[in-house]
């Protein structure tokens, strides 16, 4: 073993040790707050963009929208329109309410891991370990990504990793962000 893979192993002891000391319901918090939220919330919002504009009542809404600036005949209408305000409205709304369900639904996970039951005290510290440590395994595998894009093959991450115990060698070469990454490059 290097001195790479004593340092990982410490990394992963400490943040498990604080995924532990947190719990799973804080852990969630933390994780799905913030700027994370908001992109958990944006990219909901896309999938179910397309789902929930075909419904009746939202076509009709948005034509109402349009039915109303198209009979102001106004050059402030007019730009609203060209920048097509009735999907606009219609995403915003939709943000906002994938926002209160996603902090209710989060709400509800966190007080169910935070119940005042030893059963659930064990579970919530747990959960929150493997939380933390999955989180940590994330970061670690985007910023590796990242320094691959940039560096290449001759990276710093690459000399540190050569011979590897736990082969992070190849886990900096071939990181499984590569094939996502180049699956939105080719199309």
């Amino acid at each position: 073993m290097i001195t790479t893979d004593y340092i990982m192993i410490g990394l992963i002891v400490i943040v498990g040790a604080l995924g532990a000391l947190l719990g799973f319901g804080k852990g969630i918090k933390i994780l799905t707050g913030g700027i994370v939220g908001i992109i958990i919330s944006i990219v909901n919002c896309y999938f179910l963009f397309g789902l929930i504009s075909n419904l009746g009542f939202v076509k009709s809404f948005m034509n109402l929208i349009v039915d109303g600036l198209t009979s102001a005949n106004h050059f402030f209408c007019d730009f609203l329109l060209t920048i097509r305000i009735e999907m606009i409205t219609v995403a915003v709304i939709l943000f906002i309410l994938v926002t209160l369900v996603r902090k209710i639904i989060v709400a509800v996970i966190a007080n169910i891991a935070e119940a005042d039951n030893k059963v659930f005290k064990v579970i919530n510290k747990v959960l929150g370990t493997l939380l933390s440590i999955t989180a940590f395994i994330i970061v670690f595998l985007i910023v590796l990504q990242i320094s691959y894009m940039i560096s290449g093959s001759n990276g710093v991450f690459a000399t540190y990793f050569k011979n590897s115990f736990f082969q992070l060698d190849d886990v900096y070469l071939h990181n499984p962000l590569s094939s996502i990454i180049e699956r939105f490059i080719r199309k």
